[in-house]
């Protein structure tokens, strides 16, 4: 079993919960960050203690304050070596309490079944029978004043009525803490291996806030850096680089994209391309349409032939003159633009037989429009264009992807951060501070930031 110096019980105590059983809720990863368990006894008892049954004595249990209820038979009949405590953890252990205040056995298991079957009413019929027998064993097994040990009974009563709404037993638990346990061990020695198959498990199931914070997560806590999605990548599937401790996420996250397209970007990155233009060619013949090479664009997908603003201008291009396969164009859709009119003159016809100016400019050839397009994706990048702003291109990558993908590279960007996340932080229920997830523009980095709430105000 997983000794107590182990670093997979970190886990726990940082926080670092997503893909953990029984602490991956914000709620309940605050509890366990808090408990801090260092050993199976304690994790056992952590996720019986969030059920309802519970519910009146959580806090002490949080703590780690010592309890007992004061009666020696009773309490030796519910504590252990690893967990001396008196708390009613189990459906096993309200059995026990029903069966000292003398309820028979065989009934007290037919008791813990209701439980386990949330058949409350049931159980709660017992209350009577109970307090009678619990008070009565006290003062019997314990010399009890009989004032005390009916407040005895009533405290412990109301204790059977929380797990009455529901607890776990004991083997139960302990299967349900192995796996987290388990969880936390891998997470904790291989990192990398955790998050693709948890990432990979959300892409499943579309899941992409989920995908999302388990970027951040593995940012912040490990150092694993994703890259950012780039042609000739191979992404087809979500997979990690031990050797450099990077991500590669795949294609098959963006909404509306499957794994069909992956496979179809990953055989065209093999093959070189002389421009942009060449390589809508190619997967235009591919089946990869605008609608699916437009929103790659917008997250620099195909950075390596130029900025955003161009290649949407080249895009907008291949468009126009319908991907190559234009027969002819209008006049006056060209003539008040001089540049594209001049480059259209070179590889047309324009003129009638009597010597009139057309109306339209036509092309004899596929390959005259292609050699059009070309000359217009030179004329472009003459432009020099500016690229889209930082501010657009963040939006674009969240719409897109579901979260930031932006890193600028510069290093006057690295303190310009952007608020993924901002969390209130209480104490007592009073707001004192604001947790914010942050990534600078720069690095692409993440990390969290506490800001005390006057300031934050």
């Amino acid at each position: 079993m997983c000794p107590p110096d182990d670093s997979a019980w970190d886990i726990f105590a940082k926080g670092c919960t997503l893909g953990i059983n029984q602490c991956e809720q914000e709620g309940t990863r605050a509890r366990v960050m808090k408990y801090q368990p260092r050993n199976i006894s304690e994790l056992s008892a952590f996720v019986a203690a969030i059920r309802p049954g519970g519910a009146s004595f959580y806090k002490q249990f949080e703590s780690r304050e010592p309890f007992s209820y004061g009666i020696k038979s009773f309490d030796n009949l519910i504590q252990t070596k690893e967990f001396p405590y008196s708390f009613l953890l189990y459906q096993e252990q309200v059995m026990r309490a029903l069966n000292y205040a003398g309820i028979d056995m065989a009934e007290c298991y037919t008791a813990i079944k209701n439980i386990a079957k949330k058949r409350a009413e049931k159980v709660l019929a017992y209350k009577d029978t109970f307090i009678k027998g619990f008070r009565e064993s006290i003062i019997r097994e314990e010399h009890k004043p009989e004032e005390e040990a009916q407040t005895l009974a009533e405290s412990l009563w109301s204790v059977i009525e929380d797990s009455a709404g529901y607890s776990f037993n004991a083997s139960h638990s302990y299967c349900v803490a192995l796996d987290s346990l388990y969880g936390a061990w891998l997470k904790a020695h291989y990192p990398l291996a955790f998050y693709e198959t948890y990432i990979t498990l959300m892409e499943e199931k579309g899941d992409k806030d989920k995908i999302n914070a388990a970027k951040e997560e593995a940012e912040s806590y490990f150092g694993i850096r994703f890259a950012p999605m780039r042609f000739r990548q191979d992404n087809r599937s979500i997979h990690a680089d031990d050797a450099s401790n990077v991500m590669i996420n795949t294609v098959g996250s963006i909404k509306g994209y499957g794994v069909t397209i992956g496979k179809t970007l990953y055989e065209c990155g093999k093959h070189s391309f002389n421009s942009f233009t060449d390589l809508l060619a190619a997967m235009d013949k591919k089946g990869i349409k605008e609608a699916k090479f437009k929103p790659l664009i917008l997250i620099d997908y195909f950075s390596e032939f130029g900025n955003q603003r161009e290649l949407l201008e080249i895009a907008r291009a291949w468009d126009f003159f319908k991907q190559g396969n234009s027969k002819s164009v209008r006049r006056s859709l060209i003539d008040s633009n001089p540049a594209l009119s001049e480059i259209v003159n070179k590889h047309t016809i324009h003129t009638l037989k009597s010597g009139e100016e057309a109306q339209c400019y036509t092309f004899q050839t596929p390959q005259d429009v292609m050699e059009c397009l070309y000359e217009c994706e030179a004329y472009i990048r003459k432009l020099h264009l500016d690229d889209l702003d930082a501010r657009t291109k963040i939006q674009n990558s969240i719409d897109i992807l579901g979260y930031c993908d932006v890193c600028t590279g510069i290093s006057s960007d690295r303190r310009r951060l952007l608020i993924t996340d901002v969390i209130p932080l209480k104490n007592n229920g009073d707001l004192w501070a604001y947790r914010l997830s942050t990534k600078s523009i720069g690095s692409g980095k993440s990390a969290r930031v506490t800001v005390k709430a006057e300031l934050y105000n």
